[in-house]
């Protein structure tokens, strides 16, 4: 019987997914069709039929990732209800909390920070991982573009690249030193007092 579009779709976000796992996992030389397809519930033959070119398969579980984990981090920075320092810390605190209690998104880390350098090719992947991260910094610049509450020497450019900074360090320590990063409890604490390093404005909290 023929399989309907739905059917090879949800395949294909399978093997998508699986092959973040399996590359972070095994690494890029390492990572097999056969390992991706038993990790995805499917054969070999199925992975080979959706992606033909590992690299390929590669870059679109990157580009796919990203855009699947930016959602939540974005929806912190996007409620419009709460102040901006608690928005800030809330977007720090979940980002935080994703990478050590989400097997996938700490995958995703370990791929972007260590596998995709050793593909030949997987630019697509990586623009898509940009293009989330700028999304997040075209949040995070209005939230303190008039400079009010920021502390004093700081513009708010200097807050953007500190925070930016904070977000590259702790997915370099997601995929590098993974037992190191907090506990979920300690991950609110932790992005509040980031936060308040860069913020005066304390009776927002």
């Amino acid at each position: 019987m023929k399989r309907t579009a739905e059917e090879a779709a949800a395949t294909r976000a399978r093997v998508v997914e699986a092959a973040i796992l399996v590359f972070a996992g095994m690494g890029w030389k390492e990572a097999t069709y056969e390992a991706i397809g038993a990790r995805a519930g499917v054969t070999r033959g199925a992975v080979h039929h959706h992606f033909r070119d590992k690299t390929r398969l590669l870059e679109e579980a990157i580009s796919a990732g990203w855009r699947r984990h930016a959602a939540p981090a974005l929806s912190e920075l996007s409620c419009m209800d709460r102040p901006p320092v608690q928005r800030l810390a809330g977007f720090l605190s979940l980002y935080l909390c994703l990478l050590s209690q989400d097997e996938s998104f700490r995958a995703l880390a370990v791929v972007s920070v260590l596998v995709a350098p050793q593909a030949v090719d997987v630019g697509e992947g990586m623009r898509e991982k940009t293009r989330e991260t700028d999304e997040w910094a075209a949040l995070i610049i209005p939230l303190f573009e008039s400079g009010a509450g920021v502390r004093a020497g700081l513009r708010p450019p200097d807050v953007l690249f500190a925070v930016m900074a904070f977000l590259r360090g702790v997915t370099a320590t997601a995929a590098t030193a993974p037992q190191d990063l907090p506990t979920p409890e300690a991950s609110a604490s932790i992005a509040r007092a980031v936060v308040a390093g860069l913020m005066q404005d304390e009776e927002e909290w």
